[in-house]
């Protein structure tokens, strides 16, 4: 979770003037998107020694602070479109565009799922 994640999943549980919850919902839902991201496993661990050199291994040091290593950043899930949101654009365009050109219809497929997936 991003630091601003964090605050707002902080914000949304402190208690309301009248000892109620509040904001419950927007924490739920930030909550489920960080858990939904995938978790990359790291490939290795480095550390400083007491000599002060780079070290690196496997697992991590218990002597010393350890920081993961990766290789990429994990993938994010890929959203596609759903049947009717394919024939909600298609209907839209074909509204405009009584002839279909289908540069214009790629162009309005791309931008729903750029949409989708930012």
């Amino acid at each position: 979770m991003t630091k601003d994640e964090l605050k707002l999943v902080l914000e949304a549980l402190k208690w309301c003037h009248g000892g109620e919850p509040c904001g419950t919902v927007e924490a739920i839902a930030v909550v489920e998107k960080a858990l939904a991201q995938p978790k990359q496993k790291p490939v290795a661990w480095v550390w400083v020694n007491n000599k002060g050199w780079l070290n690196y291994g496997e697992t991590p040091h218990d002597m010393f602070k350890s920081s993961p290593l990766y290789t990429h950043p994990p993938q994010r899930t890929w959203h596609g479109l759903t049947h009717e949101e394919i024939d909600y654009i298609y209907t839209g365009i074909r509204a405009v565009h009584h002839d279909v050109d289908s540069d214009v219809l790629c162009r309005a497929i791309e931008a729903k799922l750029k949409e989708k997936n930012t």
